[in-house]
C-alpha cells in the first residue's frame, strides 16, 4: 500500500502504512487555502486549516448620500471579503454662526449642500 493521500492539505503527503491503515503527521504551520474571504493568514494547525478574522478597523472618510453628509464609525463587519461600517447621516441644515469678516457682518444660509463629505454654506 503506498500512503500518498493525505486527508487534507495540512497533513505531510508521505504517510506511513501500518496495520493495513495509512497514517499521516501534522504539516503545522504550513500556509493553507481556508476559502474564507473574511478570514486570512491561513496555517495548518493540527491538521485543520486555521485563519485569522479579517480586522475591519478602519472605516472611509465621510462621504455625501444626496445633501446628507454621510460619516462612518468602526468597527466593522466583513462580508464576502470587504469591510462594511456603521453610518449615520446629518443633513446640511446646521451653518456655521453669524461672524464677522472683514468688518461686514456675515450670516450663513440655513440649507448647506454637501460635497466630498463636506457641508457647506452659501452667505450673504
Amino acid at each position: 500500500m503506498i500512503c500518498d493521500s493525505p486527508p487534507s492539505e495540512c497533513y505531510v503527503v508521505a504517510g506511513i502504512c501500518d496495520g493495513g491503515a495509512c497514517h499521516y503527521e501534522y504539516d503545522d504551520d504550513k500556509p493553507c487555502s481556508g476559502g474564507d474571504a473574511c478570514m486570512t493568514n491561513y496555517r495548518c494547525q493540527l491538521g485543520t486549516c486555521r485563519g485569522e478574522a479579517v480586522a475591519c478597523t478602519t472605516p472611509p472618510a465621510p462621504t455625501c448620500a444626496g445633501n446628507k453628509r454621510r460619516t462612518y464609525s468602526g468597527p466593522g463587519s466583513c462580508a464576502g471579503g470587504n469591510c462594511g461600517y456603521p453610518y449615520s447621516d446629518t443633513t446640511c441644515n446646521t451653518p456655521p454662526a453669524a461672524e464677522c469678516v472683514g468688518g461686514a457682518a456675515r450670516t450663513y444660509n440655513a440649507a448647506g449642500t454637501c460635497s466630498a463629505g463636506v457641508c457647506s454654506y452659501g452667505y450673504s
